[in-house]
């Protein structure tokens, strides 16, 4: 589904990810680990359209993305939850979840605002509320939620669990379990390499803008001198 081969993307002339390589199918999950400044908030950027591509090649479905809009690849079937959520705070959640569909048409708005709800009741008790009124959980969510209103088949979420209460954590990942049951492929950068691995079908761990291993999540888990030569874990 989708496959980074080689991608290096920066800003301007800063190369934030040099000939990075990974292949994601529909289904699965996979945790892109790292130390912070490593590249993989740029990484999920460059498959996103917001960061610029700069080589290698970045294909979904057999197709190349580098010359389509992030609009473009939003109907297509990405999703990106960037990390900090971005909610209007000045907007309700139900405001803030219809943002997201934007790709998709009215019709399909009900239906997966019922999806999002079913996913994540929490959601559903708060959908009059402000979004800044939240908890930091209560955003991720929405934010979550707001992907899913534009019915991806890719899920690209950035720093999960930063700052979040443990229960809110739970929760989530066992909405993500459900959407990958369902065929979702799930693109997932957390610092917290233990919700990661436990989660993810496969690993990926980037450097300083490459990837120096990749390989099964519970390979990874079981492995903690790999993970303390890369990640600082004992």
């Amino acid at each position: 589904m989708l496959e980074l081969s080689e991608l290096s993307c920066g800003y301007g002339e800063v190369v934030a990810v040099q000939r990075l390589s990974l292949r994601l199918e529909a289904g699965r999950m996979l945790a892109l680990i790292g130390p912070n400044g490593a590249g993989k908030s740029s990484a999920l950027g460059a498959v996103a359209g917001h960061v610029k591509v700069l080589g290698g090649r970045l294909t979904y479905d057999g197709a190349t993305l580098e010359r389509l809009t992030p609009g473009e690849r939003a109907a297509r079937g990405i999703a990106w939850v960037p990390e900090g959520r971005r909610l209007f705070g000045d907007l309700t959640v139900r405001e803030n979840l219809t943002v997201g569909g934007f790709v998709r048409t009215r019709r399909a708005e009900a239906a997966n605002l019922e999806r999002v709800v079913a996913l994540f009741p929490r959601v559903g008790e708060r959908l009059r509320q402000l979004a800044a009124s939240l908890s930091g959980g209560e955003q991720q969510m929405v934010a979550i939620g707001r992907a899913l209103m534009a019915e991806p088949r890719l899920l690209m979420i950035d720093e999960l669990s930063l700052g979040l209460m443990p229960k809110a954590v739970t929760q989530i990942y066992q909405a993500l379990a459900r959407l990958r049951a369902e065929g979702m492929a799930i693109l997932l950068v957390e610092q917290n390499t233990r919700h990661a691995l436990g989660a993810a079908d496969s690993a990926v761990i980037v450097e300083s803008g490459r990837d120096v291993w990749s390989g099964s999540a519970a390979e990874a888990a079981r492995d903690p001198a790999l993970l303390g030569h890369y990640l600082g874990h004992g």
